[in-house]
């Protein structure tokens, strides 16, 4: 259950940074069903029948020290699907973007395991370049305790209103995510 009013300051801090973060958004219960999905989906066992659409770590081919990534996996899961087309999370992003509602694009499963490497900055805009504007939003849901040391996603504060930069580097593993 998902279940989230934002405030005056969360609507404030998204303009000024870009990003809000909300502790505590998905029950326990929920996160835990979610995490228990992804050992079986990166291993190929799509309950649904129905592959996603980008796989871009498989068991056995890819060097396991590989943040591993699944694009679309709501296809695959519904598990998964009831968190990533949540009407609630559609919700707030249509509210902080002053939208009337939302379209998904996209969902990303991404199992950082310990010790493998990290994904290079970027702005997902740039590799969505067919939507017309390039105006997205983000939700990342972190279903372990997230900290410094052991690798989270990072925001640069404001960045959303710098334009859209096109991708550089390499995206997996690159040497230097920054």
């Amino acid at each position: 259950m998902i279940i989230y009013n934002l405030s005056d300051k969360d609507r404030a801090s998204f303009d000024q940074n870009g990003y809000i973060v909300i502790n505590k958004f998905i029950n326990n219960d929920l996160a835990e069903r979610i995490k228990n999905r992804f050992e079986p989906i990166f291993k190929g066992e799509f309950a649904t029948g129905i592959e996603p659409d980008e796989w871009n770590w498989k068991e056995g081919r890819d060097p396991n020290d590989r943040t591993r990534q699944i694009c679309n996996a709501w296809k695959c899961d519904n598990i998964i699907k009831e968190i990533v087309c949540h009407q609630t999370i559609g919700k707030i992003c249509a509210t902080l973007m002053g939208w009337n509602g939302t379209r998904l694009i996209q969902d990303n499963l991404l199992w950082k395991i310990p010790g493998s490497k990290s994904l290079g900055f970027h702005q997902d805009a740039a590799y969505d370049d067919w939507l017309i504007p390039q105006t997205m939003a983000t939700c990342w849901i972190s279903l372990d305790t997230a900290t410094k040391k052991s690798g989270t996603l990072e925001y640069v504060k404001g960045s959303h209103k710098w334009g859209l930069s096109l991708p550089k580097g390499e995206f997996h593993a690159p040497n230097d995510y920054r």
